[in-house]
């Protein structure tokens, strides 16, 4: 995925566009799959979380390559509420002290207070309320929630690029497959979706709740044949199986 520090980014490319798309990711995808590696069709796009989202967009914009879909704990439209929930985490490093409006880069700072502020910030979205609940963070080896929060946040945000941090955020936050046509409609983009359809949303999931990942197919009338929903309870233990 296009800014995620591993393919092109704004820490590795310094002409790097803003803002990114999901459309941006897919088309460089079907380039390299097409032109590259001279492949004619996909078996199943999978994807979880901003993949899944990805997942949709393959749909709708590439229907007679991408034979089906598996959506895991995502959506086809960012909801308000993820939309929300992704200015907590944005504003903690935008305005932090070493961020310095954006001229870390030209001062030779590395923005940490911000990026911890972000990894802490972020935290109580990644887990489900029972997982806190049920202290599931000393099952995997923590004293307790502060020394979850800061080993497995606050240091795995300080490894960061900031400019992708925020990249990603945006494109999660912009995130609606309705831009994949001339009209903007969502729903019309849904119906439109010829592949077949695995939708795995998570009952406790705070990002993309169960319910409205439920109600998608039949808001959006997509054919039964074409369709097919397993809610799953996933276990995460650690940012990096989360993530």
């Amino acid at each position: 995925m296009l800014g995620n520090g591993e393919s092109s980014s704004p820490s590795n490319e310094p002409n790097f566009p803003k803002p990114l798309d999901y459309r941006d990711c897919v088309n460089s995808q079907y380039e390299l799959l097409t032109k590259h590696l001279g492949i004619t069709e996909l078996e199943a796009v999978v994807g979880f979380s901003m993949g899944g989202q990805q997942a949709y967009y393959w749909a709708s914009m590439y229907p007679a390559f991408v034979k089906s879909i598996v959506s895991i704990c995502s959506s086809a439209k960012t909801s308000l509420h993820n939309y929300a929930f992704l200015e907590g985490p944005k504003a903690a490093l935008l305005n932090s002290i070493d961020y310095e409006d954006g001229a870390y880069r030209a001062k030779g700072i590395k923005p940490v207070r911000g990026l911890r502020a972000f990894g802490r910030t972020y935290c109580a979205w990644a887990m489900s309320a029972p997982w806190f609940r049920e202290r599931q963070f000393e099952r995997i080896g923590f004293r307790d929630v502060e020394d979850y929060i800061k080993k497995n946040w606050e240091d795995a945000f300080e490894t960061w690029d900031p400019e992708d941090l925020l990249a990603l955020a945006h494109m999660w936050q912009a995130g609606d497959i309705g831009k994949t046509r001339d009209d903007g409609d969502y729903l019309k983009a849904l119906e439109s979706i010829g592949s077949k359809v695995l939708v795995m949303p998570s009952r406790t999931d705070t990002y993309f709740p169960w319910v409205f990942t439920q109600r998608q197919p039949q808001l959006a009338q997509i054919s039964d044949r074409n369709i097919g929903l397993k809610t799953v309870r996933l276990k995460f233990n650690t940012l990096s199986e989360a993530r």
